[in-house]
Formats: structure tokens, sequence, C-alpha cells
């Protein structure tokens, strides 16, 4: 990732009222990907070139920063939940196929940071171990 500020990064630092909307909307985006699966709110943040920003936000306790943004991921995780919670229940078979589609879609980028010449053997039985562990749990919750 490049070291050079952005416009996201720009316009998050910046004071005022566009600002503070933009900081608003970025909570909601972070909420979304909160709520669906496949989609992490670090991933997310590192995407939109936000990541460190908001960690020293935090370090800082920039109060300026993070109320806006705070608001933001409070507003779009219970608006983001009552929505999927509707469509689960109007449209289950398409809302399950959406969030399918995000697992599989965040895989893509976990797969492009494997780094050449890996050990696949090692890599192979955590694949396993993690596929056993994750069905495992879905059994004990299931039944």
């Amino acid at each position: 990732m490049s070291k050079e500020p952005t416009q996201t990064t720009a316009l998050a630092t910046q004071k005022g009222f566009m600002s503070i909307i933009f900081l608003f909307v970025i909570g909601i985006i972070i909420a979304i990907a909160l709520i669906l699966p496949g989609i992490s709110a670090s991933f997310m943040m590192l995407a939109l070139g936000l990541y460190s920003v908001f960690l020293n936000a935090v370090n800082d306790r920039n109060i300026a920063f993070l109320i806006p943004m705070g608001l933001g991921i409070v507003l779009g995780t219970l608006g983001t939940a009552r929505t999927i919670e509707n469509l689960l229940k109007k449209q289950p078979r398409k809302t399950y196929m959406l969030i399918l589609g995000f697992v599989l879609g965040s895989l893509i980028p976990v797969f492009l940071k494997i780094p050449a010449g890996f050990n696949i053997v090692p890599a192979i039985l955590a694949l396993i171990v993690g596929f056993l562990l994750i069905r495992w749990i879905s059994k004990k919750e299931l039944g």
C-alpha cells in the first residue's frame, strides 16, 4: 500500500461538515462489513485507505474523527441487521446466495497474499483443520 495520502484519507482527516458526513458514511460502510460474513471491517478500512488513519485516531483519542464514524457504525449496524433479517424472511435463497458470494469473494485477496514458495503440506493440513473445525461448530449449532 502506498504511503501517499489519498483523497479518502485527506477527506477523513480534514475538519468541517463534509468530513463529518464522510466519516459517518464510512462508518455505515464499515458496519455493513461487520454484519455480512466474508467481509472484514479491517479489510474494508484497508481497502478504503483508512486503516492507519483509524488506528491513529483511536490512539490519539481523536473524538472529532471517532464520533461521526462511531455513529455511522451504530446506525449502519442496526440498519444492516434489520435489512438482512427482512431479506432472510422474504428471499432466503437469494440472500444466502448473496452471503455466499461475499464469502467466496473474500477468498480472492487471501489467495493473492499467499507467498511464492510456501510449504504446501502444512498449508493443506491447516486448510483441512479449519474446514473440519467450521463443520464441527456448524453441526453443534444446528443440532
